[in-house]
């Protein structure tokens, strides 16, 4: 299942809207690949490339609608990836790839030259886990990796050296750059959280309305909204720039209410993304995928239906 799009395959999203909506299903992108729920998958910025890295194998394929022929494959030779999962993402630029496991150690791949190398990052005494969530921010300047301890490390998209790392206090179950790099954005523990880059501070954190632990967190492209998805399977989509703006008064907590709480989703919401146009919002459990349409909020019924279906 594809949470992400590329324009080439589908054309602009800018005129969707909820009473009038067509999908149209293409053949699957891995025929020939076997991925798990543990998979990653990742679109190419620039073109029509579906990244799937999996184990210590990372897949790229060319998604034309009709064959989707794998077009390379990269193998990372380290056998400390026997026993894990890589998550992979593009560089903005498209021609590096980034993966991260519980191996302690962030992999750079070229897509050009197909070369890995590897940048070891300490661990500590009684831990065996590497990093766990990766993002990258929009102008490739920084790589951000977190681990279950509340840890988030810095590297230099350019050096690919470590700069510095952050404490957080809760684990880091999610982690985001908005579309201008200045804020990196956090699930931890219950809670979302702001991190100001620029001020090399948190900007506010608040509790995610009725979450137990958030498991998600996407800012839109266009910054008005952004979501978290929980264990019990609730999406709230709050509006970004009034929680900043609270942050302009200082208080020991923030209390913020979601614009609308979504519940389609019975379990786990692990995946929450928005599309390029920031007109909708695309969330999974991992075994059902749904959409929003902002900014109504509004879940597209039965979605998805068919391999053709018109919503409306």
């Amino acid at each position: 299942m594809l949470l992400q799009s590329t324009v080439g395959v589908i054309g602009s999203s800018a005129s969707v809207s909820p009473n009038n909506f067509y999908v149209k299903s293409f053949r699957n992108a891995n025929p020939n690949i076997h991925v798990s729920r543990n998979s990653s998958i990742a679109f190419h910025p620039h073109s029509n490339l579906l990244l799937i890295s999996s184990r210590n194998t990372i897949d790229m394929i060319q998604i034309d609608g009709a064959r989707n022929p794998s077009v390379a494959s990269y193998s990372i030779k380290d056998k400390k990836l026997m026993n894990c999962n890589l998550k992979s993402k593009f560089s903005a630029s498209g021609d590096t790839i980034y993966s991260i496991c519980e191996a302690p150690a962030l992999y750079i791949t070229d897509t050009q030259t197909g070369i890995t190398t590897s940048i070891p990052h300490k661990v500590e005494r009684g831990r065996k886990k590497g990093m766990e969530k990766l993002a990258i921010s929009p102008n490739n300047s920084l790589i951000a990796c977190a681990a279950d301890n509340g840890c988030v490390r810095f590297f230099n998209g350019s050096s690919k050296l470590m700069l510095n790392e952050i404490g957080v206090g809760k684990n880091v179950n999610d982690l985001c750059f908005t579309s201008d790099g200045n804020y990196l954005s956090l699930a931890t523990g219950s809670q979302f959280m702001i991190w100001d880059l620029r001020m090399h501070k948190k900007l506010i954190s608040h509790e995610d309305e009725g979450s137990m632990k958030t498991l998600s967190v996407h800012v839109s492209p266009n910054m008005k909204y952004y979501a978290c998805g929980s264990t019990s399977g609730v999406v709230n989509i709050y509006d970004w720039n009034k929680t900043v703006s609270m942050a302009a008064t200082p208080a020991d907590e923030y209390t913020v209410k979601p614009i609308k709480a979504v519940m389609n989703l019975t379990s786990n919401a692990e995946v929450v993304v928005f599309n390029a146009a920031s007109n909708l919002l695309g969330f999974s459990n991992g075994t059902t995928f749904r959409l929003a349409h902002l900014p109504t909020c509004q879940v597209i019924p039965h979605f998805p239906k068919s391999a053709t279906t018109a919503y409306g």
